[in-house]
């Protein structure tokens, strides 16, 4: 029964090798047969709505998130002028905010370069929210607004 459940998901199923992206590491990959079948190496997996890399960078799923920000900063941009102040404070808790926070005790962990375009992001789509303009100074109202950053 259980053979059987593996099987039907052979196309799924891929490993990765965890290694220091400072070290030089051989490009033999040991063979993994689960029924006969090889099963294929990856360099990313993408579980639990996490995309994990072989070298724990969260590069790939900080760009994924950023590409779904911008998205949503589009969106922001077109219509913030149409609807009443407090819609595009709920947008950014509705679209962005779930994407920050969701397992971001484990990608947020990475370098600060890494995070800054996220960051950027953030403070653009902020703006949009509150009809600012975008500048450096955007802080207290951050507190103000109890966003996170």
């Amino acid at each position: 029964m259980i053979g059987s459940r593996l099987t039907d998901y052979h196309y799924k199923t891929t490993f990765i090798l965890f290694c220091s992206h400072r070290k030089f590491v051989l490009e033999l990959t040991p063979l993994i047969l689960i029924e006969n079948r090889c099963v294929p190496q990856s360099k990313s997996v993408k579980f639990l709505s996490v995309i994990v890399d072989q070298h724990l960078s969260w590069n790939e799923h900080i760009a994924q998130i950023s590409a779904k920000f911008a998205k949503n900063i589009g969106i922001l941009s077109h219509i913030s002028y149409k609807i009443p102040a407090h819609i595009p404070v709920n947008l950014y808790y509705s679209l962005t905010y779930p994407y920050l926070t969701y397992c971001n005790m484990i990608w947020s962990s990475t370098y600060t370069s890494c995070l800054t375009h996220l960051v950027i992001l953030q403070k653009k789509q902020f703006a949009y929210s509150l009809n600012l303009r975008i500048t450096p100074i955007l802080l207290p109202y951050f507190i103000r607004m109890a966003f996170l950053i």
